[in-house]
């Protein structure tokens, strides 16, 4: 019975635990939604701690010449600064499987060269590797990497699914806000580029204009002196005295 009462209390103390990581990673969502480059930093920042893992990347989906890259945009904890600009593409690696394969990776037996924790110490090897991807309506829009030197227990392993669920819901709305503010830039542009166009055209307009008013003037002065002059070459014709009888 106490064995019983004790298992309910650790799932209790499990499922509080998950609930409140949730609920904490939402009001860290909320706070950076509008700055990603702070979003990224702070959401894997929040991860590792609370699932005591020690190290961890993010990575997030991006279109280069036409090719879909994954870039490393926030690490915790990496010692060698030639990680911090790392991409990697669909399907490299175990991150990049994960991104292929929309599901979560986890390895216990870690090869020797895949990854190092970085420490005071010096490095070591980690025990285990959870890579998750964060996906949402079946869309992946990133990759979020950990590494631990304990073993990352199965409630472990399903708050990490959701939470990733979660921060891809958001990256999808920044990604949408940064597609229509471009968008919009795009608009604006081409809206400014139709008025210069339509100045110029009127500035045209207005020279041609006042090109042809000068070429009727001048046209009119010309026909004006013809007649002038046929005028003259008329009167200078009329006899100037008549024949007597």
């Amino acid at each position: 019975m106490r064995e019983r009462l004790q298992a309910i209390a650790q799932e209790e103390q499990k499922r509080n635990w998950s609930v409140t990581g949730i609920a904490e990673l939402g009001n860290i969502l909320r706070e950076t939604s509008g700055d990603s480059e702070t979003l990224y930093l702070k959401v894997l920042s929040y991860l590792i701690k609370y699932v005591k893992a020690n190290q961890g990347a993010l990575y997030i989906s991006e279109q280069s010449q036409n090719t879909t890259i994954l870039k490393m945009v926030s690490c915790y904890a990496y010692g060698k600064r030639k990680y911090i600009t790392q991409e990697i593409e669909p399907g490299q690696g175990l991150v990049g499987q994960c991104f292929l394969e929309k599901g979560l990776i986890y390895i216990k037996e870690v090869p020797k060269e895949y990854v190092r924790i970085t420490s005071g110490l010096g490095d070591a090897p980690p025990k285990s590797v959870l890579i998750s991807p964060l996906m949402v309506n079946d869309e992946v829009f990133g990759v979020i990497e950990m590494a631990s030197f304990t073993e990352f227990d199965n409630y472990t392993q399903d708050f990490v699914q959701r939470a990733s669920e979660q921060i891809a819901s958001v990256i999808a709305s920044v990604k949408n806000n940064e597609r229509t503010a471009a968008l919009l830039r795009d608009s604006q542009q081409q809206t400014e580029e139709l008025r210069a166009q339509e100045e110029e055209m009127r500035q045209n307009m207005e020279e041609l204009s006042a090109t042809q008013e000068e070429m009727a003037r001048k046209e009119k002065e010309y026909m004006t002196k013809i007649r002038l002059l046929e005028e003259s070459q008329n009167h200078n014709a009329e006899p100037r005295f008549s024949v007597a009888r």
